[in-house]
């Protein structure tokens, strides 16, 4: 099942930005805008990861004041995770200003989610930051470029995972082991063992 998440509070960062692309023959206005301030809780966060494990991997439980299990983030060098991962025929609602109805709402239909960051809070919930890149109809960039730099609603449901293929050279037929890792490493690396790069 994809990723998603209900409605909840997020913050319209104040980049906003917009170009024209081709559909078809007909130019249509497009934009990235960053959705930050999202909190996603333990099971949220294990679901993003795609992993069950993932919380306990990147928090550690003390226990607090009466017994109370607390929740604090592991690797505190670490200020944030960056996910490398793309989706496309996405889901992004947005609720801004006073608009908190669904008939009020503004749906990026197909979108991408990517650049996501994430950065993990005491108490175990994660702040989510994520790039939304859409193409609203007039009416709706209008509303998201009024919202920038304001707080609003957002719920969110993730789509297809774009999966990026590198192209592997073809190799001639009469290459050797050697040659093709000296033309891996490049001209200005040779190949030697480990004994030699101490010496």
């Amino acid at each position: 099942m994809p990723f998603s998440f209900a409605k909840r509070h997020c913050h319209i960062e104040k980049s906003f930005n917009g170009r024209v692309e081709m559909e078809g023959d007909q130019p249509k206005s497009a934009c990235d805008i960053t959705l930050s301030g999202i909190l996603l809780n333990l099971d949220e966060f294990n679901e993003l990861l795609e992993d069950p494990e993932a919380h306990k991997l990147h928090f550690k439980s003390t226990k607090a004041e009466g017994g109370a299990k607390l929740w604090e983030p592991r690797h505190d060098k670490i200020k944030f995770l960056a996910l490398r991962d793309k989706y496309e025929k996405s889901l992004v609602t947005l609720y801004v200003g006073l608009e908190d109805e669904e008939l009020d709402a503004i749906k990026l239909n197909a979108c991408k989610i990517g650049k996501i960051t994430l950065r993990k809070l005491t108490g175990g919930l994660t702040e989510v930051s994520m790039q939304v890149q859409s193409r609203p109809e007039d009416r709706d960039a209008a509303k998201i470029f009024a919202n920038m730099d304001h707080d609003a609603k957002v719920s969110a449901r993730f789509g297809k995972l774009i999966v990026k293929k590198v192209a592997q050279p073809e190799l001639p037929m009469d290459h050797t082991g050697e040659d093709v890792l000296q033309n891996d490493l490049g001209d200005n690396v040779v190949p030697g063992t480990l004994d030699e790069a101490r010496a």
